[in-house]
C-alpha cells in the first residue's frame, strides 16, 4: 500500500515586461535570426 509520493522539479522564474508596441530596432539590426555570426 502506497502512503505518499512526491516529485521534486526545478522551477524557472522569469521577468515579463509589458510593452506598448513592437519595434524592428535591435542589437542585431535588420539581419534577423542568426545574423550575429556566433554559430
Amino acid at each position: 500500500m502506497k502512503i505518499a509520493q512526491m516529485v521534486i522539479k526545478p522551477t524557472v522564474l522569469v521577468n515579463v515586461e509589458e510593452i506598448d508596441e513592437l519595434t524592428t530596432d535591435s542589437e542585431r539590426g535588420q539581419g534577423g535570426f542568426g545574423s550575429s555570426g556566433l554559430l
